[in-house]
């Protein structure tokens, strides 16, 4: 008997097909998917309950060449996220943290450092997005209890300079609990 073209399974096996390719070549379809499944309530970060280890001091520079050092920031949050903009799961956490960010500008530090360290790429891949994030690019060594080459990971630095949590991959930082805990913090 001859197969037919048109038949329910085979539509769908050629969907399911077209969907891996999608997810395997590109990063918007991934990044969407990947929001979706943030959306149902996974890819949640974890709240931790104590300090973690002292931070390091670490050096950024923006796009003006305006320098930030996090020992001038002591006294203040900092949340430092590590991000690429051909990473399919920075690209679906950049939503909830540039919620996080028009929240929390005037009391919180964010720190969005791109990788690869190309601030024009960046910068222009934020502002195709509407973002407003703040773009940064290192320029003192990092060491590997802040960033081991895992993208993307966030840093949440505290007001005394500790380490108060670290994520590596997507997270949705726009949630009750999160909010909670970096509330905490500011509050200290």
């Amino acid at each position: 008997m001859k197969k037919k073209w048109f038949e329910r399974s085979t539509i769908l096996n050629a969907l399911l097909l077209i969907f891996v390719i999608l997810m395997l070549v590109s990063p918007g379809t991934k990044s969407y998917v990947i929001r979706g499944l943030m959306k149902a309530g996974l890819f949640q970060p974890a709240v931790p309950s104590a300090p973690v280890t002292k931070a390091p001091s670490m050096s950024f520079k923006d796009s003006q060449e305006t320098t930030v050092e996090t020992e001038q920031l002591k006294g203040k949050v900092i949340i430092l996220n590590f991000w690429a903009t051909w990473c399919p799961p920075c690209r679906a956490e950049l939503p909830s943290l540039q919620a996080l960010y028009e929240k929390y500008k005037n009391e919180v530090v964010f720190l969005a450092v791109d990788a690869d360290r190309k601030l024009s790429v960046s910068k222009k891949f934020m502002e195709s997005q509407g973002y407003s994030l703040p773009v940064f690019k290192t320029t003192s060594g990092i060491p590997a209890t802040v960033y081991d080459g895992t993208l993307p990971t966030t840093v949440v630095i505290d007001k005394q300079g500790n380490i108060r949590a670290r994520y590596t991959g997507a997270k949705d930082y726009s949630n009750r609990k999160f909010e909670n805990f970096l509330k905490s913090l500011l509050a200290e």
